[in-house]
């Protein structure tokens, strides 16, 4: 995947994280999201000032995760890309219960106060070069999530941008042509989530999770269902109704990631 221009860059980390986040587990004094209920998620997309990423890292563990957990942050989903793209780019993810909770202040703010919160932006625009936020929606009525408390460390990433006059089309081939394959195959999940705000709406996040470096050798699950031939027949029908694909390949990051009632040292 070319991470070269921030659109594709800003793809990936929010692909990454959205996809994922539908899978997180809640506290246990939560009730568990019903996984065919779609969700909405919060993204913040990162960029870290090359040589800064230690420091990062240890100021999110040692102040900004507390704080969020203080604020009322029920859960944080990390990820950055695993070998290939940027070694500097990761995001954050975290669950939205309704658009009004941004009519008030962020979780941080609320905890640290305005002198505070201005000491944390301070601090944490001399680790970075770049933030972004975006509003995703998971799609669970085009995604094959059997074990929904079975969360993926790695998965294959794809961002599909859709032609606006064929998303009909493009969600119709994934219920009866690509999650079949894929069931087939041997895959063992496939989420998709759906951008709301920040980017393109006729944007899709899908990916497909995996172990290790080890089972993606062995082939995409479709292509083990179909062979090479039968894929490329597949990607020929669907190839109509996209304008633009990119597979990247990501991992969770625990020491930036948190559950409430742990910390990332316990993790």
């Amino acid at each position: 995947m070319t991470l070269g221009s921030p659109r594709v860059r800003s793809a990936l980390v929010v692909a990454v994280l959205v996809a994922l986040a539908g899978l997180q587990p809640v506290a246990a004094q939560t009730p568990t999201p019903d996984p065919m209920k779609p969700r909405l998620l919060q993204l913040v997309m990162v960029n870290v000032r090359p040589g800064m990423m230690k420091a990062y890292i240890d100021y999110q563990k040692s102040d900004v995760i507390p704080a969020l957990q203080k604020g009322g942050v029920k859960w944080r989903d990390s990820w950055r890309t695993a070998v290939f793209g940027d070694p500097f780019q990761l995001a954050h993810v975290t669950d939205v219960a309704s658009l009004d909770q941004f009519d008030s202040p962020p979780p941080l703010r609320k905890v640290l106060g305005d002198a505070g919160y201005a000491a944390y932006q301070e601090k944490a625009g001399s680790l970075i070069t770049g933030v972004n936020y975006y509003l995703i929606r998971t799609r669970p009525d085009l995604s094959y999530v059997p074990d929904p408390a079975a969360q993926p460390k790695m998965a294959i990433l794809t961002t599909v941008d859709v032609a606006e006059d064929k998303i009909g089309e493009f969600e119709a081939f994934i219920k009866s042509d690509w999650i079949p394959a894929l069931k087939s195959g041997g895959g063992t999940l496939y989420e998709v989530s759906q951008v709301v705000y920040g980017g393109p709406v006729t944007r899709y996040y899908t990916l497909v999770g995996v172990e290790n470096f080890a089972e993606i050798g062995k082939g995409h699950p479709v292509t083990r269902a179909l062979g090479e031939e039968g894929m490329v027949k597949l990607m020929a029908k669907v190839g109509s109704y996209i304008q633009h694909v990119e597979r990247a390949v990501i991992r969770l990051d625990p020491d930036l990631s948190f559950t409430v009632g742990t910390t990332s040292e316990m993790k």
